[in-house]
């Protein structure tokens, strides 16, 4: 495992006939323009960045196909990057599969169900991107570090575990489990945020902002609502344009590093709050 992670200059690999296993981040944040997976290779663990990837004739586990590296029995794809276009009839985009890539707009097939963890993480390019109707999960941090402008979140999605930046967030009607209000992506039924942004204003009735819902964004100023008892860990992190921030009575917990790496000149603590654990602020 990442055995040339983070080899900047590394541009040109030769894989051998008789190599089996490429394993967890082998070549993460490298620079490599071309690759090509010989027919020996059953066990594939790392993405290959913006590399153009090729697949060796009798590889009976894996295929190309428009830049897309695929497992043909899944129809999970493992690694793509900024000239990928994904093909119909993928089922998953896997964990990691697009991680830092330069890909800069991307639309997720009709047949894609699940969007593994990590999938887009720190695609800072990233800016437009198309969810398909039929899509079911999308996973922890797949879609963090990313330009997105707008999103637009299917019926079928019960599952989200990333926060979505200064994105303006729709939720299409019919989606029982979440809704968007004031460019805040609520769980309906918990009335937990789950992501917001720079435009994001906080609604009286929220009772929780989760971990990592507002980490990294653009926001300059928050005023937290009575009815919210908790603020999750990471929830604000590193929002380095954050100054102001008002916490009213009412709130019980602060999560770990919550408004770690602001900006915040002055803050007043509620009479309310229980604990204040490791570098809040």
């Amino acid at each position: 495992r990442h055995a040339f992670k983070d080899c900047k200059d590394l541009k040109t690999v030769t894989l051998n006939e008789g190599l089996k296993s490429i394993g967890n981040g082998s070549f993460k944040d490298t620079s490599i323009e071309e690759i090509t997976i010989p027919s020996t290779v059953d066990d594939i663990h790392s993405s290959f960045g913006d590399a153009e990837i090729k697949v060796a004739d009798g590889n009976a586990k894996y295929e190309a196909i428009d830049n897309c590296l695929i497992e043909k029995t899944t129809k999970k794809l493992i690694s793509g990057g900024k000239h990928s276009i994904l093909p119909e009839g993928i089922k998953e985009i896997g964990k990691q599969a697009f991680y830092g890539t330069s890909v800069e707009k991307i639309t997720i097939p009709n047949t894609v169900e699940k969007i593994g963890s990590y999938a887009f993480y720190n695609c800072n390019n990233l800016k437009t991107v198309t969810l398909n109707e039929g899509l079911k999960s999308i996973g922890r941090g797949a879609f963090s570090g990313t330009s997105i402008e707008k999103i637009t979140i299917p019926s079928s999605v019960d599952y989200i575990g990333s926060m979505l930046g200064d994105a303006k967030i729709k939720v299409v009607d019919g989606n029982s489990k979440y809704e968007a209000t004031d460019d805040c992506l609520i769980e309906k039924a918990t009335k937990k945020i789950i992501s917001g942004g720079k435009h994001s204003i906080i609604q009286d009735g929220i009772r929780e902002i989760g971990d990592e819902a507002f980490s990294g964004t653009s926001i300059q100023s928050v005023t937290i609502p009575s009815t919210v008892e908790k603020i999750g860990r990471h929830a604000f992190k590193d929002c380095k344009d954050l100054k102001t921030v008002t916490l009213n009575e009412g709130l019980k917990e602060l999560g770990d590093a919550a408004f770690s790496g602001t900006s915040i000149e002055s803050i007043t603590i509620p009479s309310t709050l229980e604990e204040i654990v490791a570098e809040t602020f």
